[in-house]
């Protein structure tokens, strides 16, 4: 288990590669055992996640002509469980094609930096959600924000890829690319089995 110490340093590392910081990778402890506790970050994540999907049921639920086979129990902990996959199955992929990238060096300091800097990417991705939650916003506006940070997303997380990898641009686009269709496909996969 991370110390306190240990992932605040790695939030600073990860809010400062958004900042354009050219020293914010030194903030990660990069060692196996902090590769493995990084992977501790999808605990303080999961709020993030229980509200964003308890609103996404509330927005499904409240569409008219959708049907959904699951309660809201059920739906929850099917979207959890793509997630917690997600977390697995990305650095998984990843690992398999460090070699042929040439991106083995790298690749573990890669994976801490993405993992940490998925705590900010979900505390900005859950802000419409949030919103809408407290009746701030209709849920036909949850898309229309949740697009514009989608799209920041996508920059931070190539910025987080060109950081922490040290490789160029279009290597780093293409392990962005690599990440969503990751998630994409265990998305697929665990709603197709539930859904």
């Amino acid at each position: 288990m991370p110390s306190l110490d240990e992932i605040l340093q790695a939030l600073r590392g990860a809010i400062g590669i958004a900042l354009g910081d050219e020293n914010a990778m030194r903030h990660f402890e990069v060692s196996t055992e902090a590769f493995f506790r990084s992977f501790f970050a999808f605990i303080p994540a999961l709020p993030f996640y229980l509200l964003i999907t308890t609103a996404e049921w509330r927005i499904i639920s409240e569409t008219p002509d959708v049907t959904l086979t699951l309660d809201k129990s059920g739906f929850l902990a099917v979207k959890l469980l793509s997630a917690a996959l997600s977390w697995i199955v990305f650095p998984v992929v990843l690992g398999i094609l460090a070699r042929p990238l040439r991106i083995t060096r790298s690749y573990a300091q890669y994976i801490i930096a993405y993992n940490w800097a998925s705590l900010p990417v979900l505390a900005a991705a859950s802000f419409p959600f949030v919103l809408y939650s407290i009746g701030m916003l209709p849920k036909e506006g949850v898309s229309f924000i949740y697009l514009f940070l989608l799209l920041g997303i996508l920059w931070y997380r190539w910025k987080i890829a060109l950081a922490a990898l040290g490789a160029g641009a279009g290597l780093a686009a293409g392990v962005v690319v690599l990440d969503i269709g990751t998630e994409i496909m265990v998305e697929f996969a665990t709603g197709a089995a539930f859904f």
